[in-house]
């Protein structure tokens, strides 16, 4: 709506009453002081808005996109925060302190956002490192990325276990993986076939399951959990809904979890937010033994 208000500024001023009748400021049009601020306002949203968008979409993978947006929002936050618009400023600062409460600890963020971005062909490792570098110190940001390269291993590992490698193909592969220790040596190596392998260019393939669909066969078991952590949405709100005043309604595509998927959900949300309450034993043992005693 700002936006476009700014495109007709110049009808705005035709409003003011020619005879100089004094009105209050909620009366008056637009002052070129006001104007300022708008373009300001607009610019300062403009940037939460495309992100919303981005990552509230249902017709593309959002999974992947997830952690560029969170450094794309921390950049924007503390570039506002250096403004020497005052009030720019102290929005930038409230906003800045929300910021951190969801997202300011990387510990206690999901690591599937991380997941996805590493099973994004164009991303990797690489771009997880250096995301996490330029948001926190050199020395913190690749320790996280060691922290994310890890836990990867032991979903993988999980992975492995649950599907296993069919044995026919494992026969074909004995041969060459007697080196290797243990049954997982092929699997492991197999992430790490992944991981080693060129990034794919941003102009080559856009489409992220496009480019599993056509390579899935090379990384079995990354591919299923490509299938899996990739198909998850990035937020549960469409982005029309994200913007409006409206009821907040759910439509078809995001109401679709079966009766049973919901209960699960809801007790395991009920399970994971539960404190712990010692048991307390009022039974007086002491007076059912002086009975006895008597």
């Amino acid at each position: 709506m700002l936006e476009t208000a700014l495109k007709f500024q110049h009808v705005f001023s035709g409003l003011s009453l020619p005879d100089g009748e004094d009105l209050n400021d909620n009366e008056r049009p637009p002052k070129p002081e006001d104007w300022e601020k708008v373009e300001r306002l607009v610019l300062f949203l403009e940037g939460f808005y495309v992100l919303t968008k981005q990552i509230s979409g249902s017709h593309y993978v959002t999974a992947n996109k997830g952690l560029g947006e969170i450094a794309s929002m921390y950049d924007m936050l503390n570039n506002w925060e250096q403004s020497r618009d005052l009030n720019f400023q102290a929005m930038a600062i409230a906003m800045k302190k929300k910021f951190d409460k969801y997202w300011g600890n990387v510990d206690k963020m999901n690591k599937f956002i991380y997941v996805a971005l590493l099973l994004d062909p164009h991303s990797k490792m690489v771009i997880v490192e250096l995301t996490f570098t330029d948001m926190h110190r050199p020395e913190k940001g690749v320790k996280l990325a060691n922290d994310v390269k890890e836990f990867t291993y032991t979903l993988f590992e999980e992975y492995r276990k649950i599907i296993g490698v069919r044995s026919n193909y494992v026969k074909k592969l004995k041969e060459g993986a007697k080196r290797l220790k243990g049954t997982s040596g092929y699997a492991i190596s197999e992430l790490d076939r992944y991981l080693n392998d060129q990034l794919v260019p941003e102009e080559e393939e856009q489409d992220v399951l496009t480019w599993w669909g056509k390579n899935g066969q090379r990384y079995l078991i990354v591919n299923r959990m490509a299938h899996d952590i990739l198909a998850i949405p990035l937020s549960t709100v469409a982005s029309e809904s994200a913007f409006s005043t409206g009821g907040r309604t759910l439509d078809p595509f995001r109401s679709s979890l079966t009766p049973k998927m919901v209960q699960t959900l809801l007790c395991t949300q009920d399970w994971l937010r539960a404190k712990g309450v010692p048991i307390v034993d009022v039974f007086n043992f002491e007076r059912v033994r002086g009975n006895r005693e008597r």
